[in-house]
């Protein structure tokens, strides 16, 4: 994986600095959690680190996210899933993520006609990960499709989506049991200023009430409330801090602190220099 993004990395060592120079702040194509049907340029690249403080448990999840074709986005980190009832604590799933534009309001979509919103399709495909619970090995692993609608309106957006889950789960080499979920997630960012952002999302999070005796009834969501904001120091640089909230566990002792920090590398400007 470090090998991949040196290489990627590589063209930047062996051209003029100013190319790629970012005359606006970074805008990722998500809000803090909650994916927007828009997508970056062509071999533009992100670098997200996000942080969950809490009393119970602290996760650093990163991603890699990378342009294609100026309609597409590949991407390749870690992903979280509750494990217990109103403890909090975090599972790190490595996870990946393809994204289609379907529809745009500029016609640059797999549809080339102008739209009055942009729309877009995502699978989200974890790996086998293991941990011990209680002294029992665990492997989990989940597929998600969404499908996500997003419009810009001045200095509001708004993000709408339909999402279904798949959650597999094995331990001490038992069957395996899976369990169906249907959902939808929503959220808005607020532009305050040229470098600040006010965003609020509500989304559903995985959660397995992992024992041995644990059955597809074990499988479940909870709703997760994240508000805060995103300031760019600098062009290339976005930090985000929220307040995260879990409908399991809604009072203020439990809120849990939402930390990130996202690196735009626009090499898109270096190929369209030319």
């Amino acid at each position: 994986m470090k090998k991949c993004i040196l290489l990627l990395l590589l063209p930047i060592s062996i051209h003029p600095l100013q190319k790629i120079v970012l005359t606006e702040p970074v805008v990722p194509t998500r809000l803090f959690t909650v994916p927007s049907a828009e997508v970056m340029h062509s071999f533009d690249i992100i670098l997200t680190g996000q942080s969950s403080l809490d009393v119970h448990d602290q996760k650093l999840f990163s991603t890699f996210v990378i342009g294609l074709g100026d309609i597409a986005e590949v991407e390749v980190g870690y992903d979280g899933m509750l494990s217990g009832l109103k403890t909090g604590k975090i599972v790190s799933i490595p996870a990946s993520m393809y994204k289609l534009r379907i529809l745009n309001e500029n016609g640059k979509a797999v549809i080339p006609v102008k739209s009055a919103f942009d729309c877009a399709m995502m699978v989200r495909k974890s790996f086998w990960s293991s941990h011990y619970e209680n002294g029992i090995l665990y492997n989990s692993r989940y597929g998600k499709l969404f499908l996500t609608i997003s419009k810009r309106l001045q200095n509001l957006f708004f993000i709408f989506g339909l999402l279904y889950m798949d959650v597999r789960v094995k331990y001490n080499g038992s069957n395996e049991i899976s369990k169906s979920i249907k959902s939808f997630y929503t959220g808005m960012e607020l532009l305050i200023n040229k470098r600040t952002r006010f965003i609020a999302e509500v989304s559903p999070t995985l959660e397995a009430q992992y024992s041995p005796t644990m059955t597809s009834k074990d499988i479940s969501n909870v709703w997760s409330f994240i508000t805060g904001v995103r300031w760019s120091p600098f062009n290339a640089v976005a930090l985000d801090a929220a307040v995260k909230i879990d409908s399991d566990r809604p009072y203020p002792g439990d809120f849990i602190m939402w930390l990130g920090i996202n690196l735009a590398i626009p090499i898109h400007k270096i190929y369209r220099s030319k």
